[in-house]
């Protein structure tokens, strides 16, 4: 595997065998690794204890299951080479302070699960850039914050999409071809959807 990517030219042999037995330790199907590998080579330069272990490790406290915490893991292997710390908590963070009314407050441990196991690219984006904007568009669109909470779980894509090139003219189209309201007057809790 080495010697046919150039990427992993350099790579030392004991680091990168370290990682991949370690990936096979927490369940990842060793015949689904070259795929894993072919879409993050990196992953088998990164650092054990530095950044792989720290990284399983914060997404299994989301109380997934391991296979679950495997599977986001081939579904998006570059989550492993962010930083837990800079990348990870305050994301995590966001998701659970979404604003909705009085006892819960975000996502709920199951919500946020959901969400790591079934789509993990949405762990890697920024929550600056991207995660707050769409989520105040969505505020600013009419719905609450419990309804945010399930568009989020239900397709967490929602909160890294444009909001110019995709959510604003699915909402302007739901909204006025398919209800037959004009944009301006929608509020999401008149209108169901």
């Amino acid at each position: 595997m080495l010697k046919k990517c150039k990427r992993l030219e350099g790579v030392q042999r004991e680091r990168a065998c370290e990682n991949w037995d370690y990936l096979k330790s927490i369940g990842i199907q060793e015949r689904k690794l070259p795929s894993i590998v072919v879409k993050c080579p990196k992953i088998l330069t990164l650092h054990l204890d530095e950044k792989l272990i720290p990284m399983v490790q914060c997404l299994a406290t989301l109380g997934t299951k391991p296979r679950e915490v495997a599977s986001a893991i081939t579904k998006f292997p570059h989550i492993l080479s962010h930083s837990v710390e800079e990348k990870l908590c305050p994301l995590l963070a966001f998701f659970q302070a979404l604003e909705v009314p009085e006892k819960q407050l975000g996502l709920s441990e199951l919500d946020l699960q959901k969400v790591a196991v079934n789509f993990p690219e949405v762990l890697c984006r920024d929550v600056n850039k991207i995660l707050r904007p769409n989520y105040t568009y969505l505020k600013g669109c009419g719905f609450e914050g419990g309804q945010i909470v399930a568009l989020v779980t239900g397709y967490p894509p929602i909160l890294i999409k444009s909001i110019s090139n995709s959510l604003e003219p699915r909402i302007k189209f739901l909204v006025e071809e398919e209800i037959g309201v004009k944009a301006e007057d929608f509020k999401a809790k008149e209108y169901t959807l």
